[in-house]
């Protein structure tokens, strides 16, 4: 039998995936393991909260340097420099902490202000760092958020970008600070074939895969069998890159007498966005109705009375909202790219298409008027999520590279 580790985990997390991915994993990991907590007090340390998991924790005051308001707007990189230097002076204090404590390895979350945290560079202990994906502002092409910025003064912007100090000095310490604090990790963990290809590219490093899992006790198939309710819904934060707009304008193609009302549920606040699809929807003659940081069982109930799940982020590195829905007994219909390819099965638990409007414009309404195949798509994925995508076979092979660091004396 393996031998009981001391683990320290360290995150910095908002609500949304990476921390409900944590939560799944102390909860199973506590099982066997003795686990202590170091988090900042910025963190979303109530969002599925470990706590009640852990031997230990402890919490350090720590808040971003206050930001500016329009016109003064540029003096925000400074603002965000100095938050980089206090939280590396912080993150240097914490390390020191766990490496007197003696743990056999730090199981190392991302960072709400670097990605990748500073404290990685700092850990004299090995490490597992859980990187969920790359920078993606740095290494991934800009979502076109289709916002009417006159050609001029998106010129002139882009002038100022170029020559203020503050901005390149700042984008240059994130840039690095992320990259030499992957690089120092004992062993990095992804979340998808899709992100190792890419962290394998950008850092020069050999990650592992894990797979997330799904709680497939908690997201469950109704009691009683019901007929689903008139809305197609799509999960995430509000934000352009998870294609929110793109969905909007899907559905605007859809005979009015057909289109279903659109439901969206999210996990952060960001008027700006959310009046901006609202607009759209408008405009599109799309119902749309947006919830914001509900519970788990409201949640469930919207996933298992919806007719499908439409779910369209760019480039998603993974994503739970297939796995929960599917979970749930209902459908998806994904685009093909990212690590969404690789938990929907196409023509199986659902559909996947390319980012092109008119095509997926077809696929919803082909499985909202084909309600035998929707019914064969519902079932056939919940019987592949049950199967295959436990949390229990999660957490044993993230167990598997935590003892594979911890013996490997080199």
């Amino acid at each position: 039998m393996k031998t009981k580790l001391r683990i320290a985990i360290y995150h910095n997390l908002p609500s949304g995936g990476a921390k409900r991915t944590l939560y799944e994993i102390v909860k199973r990991l506590s099982k066997k393991h003795h686990i202590d907590l170091y988090s900042l007090s910025c963190a979303n340390n109530e969002y599925c909260d470990i706590r009640p998991f852990i031997q230990n924790f402890y919490i350090f005051p720590f808040s971003a340097i206050q930001e500016f308001k329009s016109p003064f707007g540029r003096l925000n990189y400074l603002c965000r420099i100095i938050t980089l230097i206090y939280l590396d002076s912080l993150a240097k204090k914490i390390a020191r902490l766990i490496n007197e404590r003696k743990y056999d390895l730090a199981f190392v979350q991302p960072c709400q202000f670097t990605q990748a945290p500073l404290i990685l560079r700092y850990l004299k202990i090995k490490t597992v760092y859980h990187c969920h994906e790359p920078l993606r502002w740095v290494y991934d092409h800009k979502i076109n958020n289709n916002h009417k910025v006159p050609k001029w003064r998106k010129m002139a912007r882009d002038i100022f970008d170029k020559f203020d100090i503050f901005r390149c000095l700042y984008q240059y310490m994130y840039k690095k600070n992320d990259f030499t604090s992957t690089r120092k990790s004992t062993k990095v963990i992804v979340v998808s074939n899709f992100i190792k290809e890419k962290v394998q590219r950008i850092y020069k490093i050999q990650p592992e895969l894990v797979y997330n899992g799904i709680d497939v006790n908690k997201f469950s198939l109704p009691e009683n069998i019901m007929e689903k309710d008139n809305y197609v819904l799509s999960v995430g934060a509000l934000s352009p890159v998870k294609g929110f707009q793109f969905i909007i304008e899907t559905l605007s193609l859809i005979p009015l007498e057909k289109r279903p009302k659109l439901v969206i549920v999210s996990n952060t606040e960001n008027l700006q966005e959310q009046l901006r699809l609202q607009n759209l929807a408008e405009k599109r003659s799309v119902k749309v109705i947006i919830y914001k940081k509900i519970d788990d069982e409201q949640l469930i109930k919207l996933y298992q009375r919806a007719k499908i799940t439409v779910y369209a982020p760019v480039e998603e590195p993974f994503g739970l909202v297939p796995l929960e829905s599917m979970s749930c007994g209902t459908s998806v219909i994904g685009i093909r790219e990212g690590g969404v390819c690789e938990s929907v099965i196409h023509q199986k638990t659902g559909l996947l298409t390319d980012r092109v409007t008119e095509n997926y414009a077809k696929a919803v309404q082909f499985l909202l008027e084909n309600k035998e195949v929707a019914r064969r798509y519902d079932k056939q994925g919940r019987e592949y999520v049950v199967e295959n995508w436990s949390w229990e076979k999660s957490v044993s092979n993230l167990e598997k590279y935590f003892y594979n660091v911890v013996d490997d004396t080199n």
